[in-house]
């Protein structure tokens, strides 16, 4: 009985052995078939990216081996046409027909030394009229620069000159949110100037004084009172300008002095855009010549064009004190 039973449990011992071997297999099986299927995921997820740059790829060698028959056939025709052409050259039998060629080639190797010696004899004469207008802009500069530095400026804020206020005018100015940023950070914002930049050199374009629209004022107070002679406007010109137009430049301006609590004319001037950039105007009331003025008003009247705003780079006032 003993013996039976001993035999019954290796039989179960070999059965579940077996079920246990089986299920490995199948686990294996399955896992196997997993592993098949994510590797044509990945094989079919990577064929469509891939697809376009294959398509591309085979696009390329085809028109490369296109264009390598062709590059191929060409050659050999030119080939074949060269060794033609070196055929003919060495044949002794005369062509009249090359002869002729060779004729007129002579002609027109004359007629071009013609025309060559023409073009050179204009281009000196073209040179030295150039040559003639550098002289003469340059002397009419020098000469403007030298008048210029010869009158005294009574208004510069160098030697005492100020802005007293600007009526009715207001400084044109973008929004005060306006800056370039960094991530966050801020790195540079405008700079506006102020109208005391009438009265102070400049050097570079958009050192100026603007104010909106085409009409402004600006009173001026002279560093000592003076009889006025001259005034000078000043812009950039137009070879300095980012725009490649100086439209904010003013055309039309006057010029009051104030004389016994009342403001008088002195004179209207126009700034001419195509002229120097610093121009001197001559006062033409000569009654005013022994008037002595220690306050005075710009008004400009227009501008060129631009109808949001104008500048004004420096404005001068020349005279002599009283004798």
């Amino acid at each position: 009985m003993s013996r039976v039973k001993g035999d019954i449990a290796i039989k179960n011992n070999s059965y579940k052995k077996e079920n246990d071997t089986n299920y490995f297999l199948s686990e294996l099986i399955i896992f196997d078939l997993w592993i098949l299927y994510k590797v044509r995921e990945v094989f079919k997820f990577g064929y469509q990216r891939l697809r376009p740059l294959l398509r591309t790829i085979y696009l390329m060698g085809v028109g490369a081996g296109i264009l390598s028959i062709y590059i191929f056939f060409i050659d050999n025709y030119h080939l074949s046409m060269c060794e033609e052409k070196y055929l003919q050259k060495d044949s002794r039998q005369p062509n009249i027909q090359v002869l002729g060629i060779s004729d007129r080639s002579k002609a027109d190797t004359t007629l071009l030394k013609e025309e060559i010696l023409k073009l050179k004899t204009k281009t000196w004469s073209l040179d030295m009229m150039i040559r003639k207008m550098n002289a003469e802009l340059s002397n009419v500069h020098s000469l403007s620069k030298t008048t210029q530095l010869e009158l005294p400026d009574f208004v510069s804020e160098a030697v005492g000159g100020s802005v007293i206020s600007t009526p009715d005018t207001e400084s044109f100015f973008e929004p005060k949110g306006i800056h370039f940023s960094l991530f966050g950070i801020p790195i540079w914002r405008p700079n506006y100037f102020t109208p005391r930049k009438v009265i102070q050199p400049w050097t570079q374009p958009g050192e100026c004084w603007a104010f909106r629209g085409s009409h402004g004022k600006i009173v001026l107070e002279l560093a000592l009172p003076a009889m006025i002679s001259h005034v000078t406007m000043e812009h950039v010109p137009v070879t300095m300008s980012l725009t490649g137009k100086i439209d904010s430049a003013p055309k039309r301006f006057t010029v009051f002095g104030y004389f016994e609590d009342k403001y008088i004319t002195i004179d209207t001037f126009e700034y001419n855009i195509h002229g120097p950039p610093s121009q001197t105007f001559l006062v033409t009331k000569r009654e005013l010549f022994n008037v002595l003025f220690k306050r005075v008003t710009l008004e400009v009247l227009s501008n060129w064009g631009n109808e949001k705003y104008t500048c004004i780079y420096r404005f001068r006032v020349h005279g002599k004190l009283h004798s």
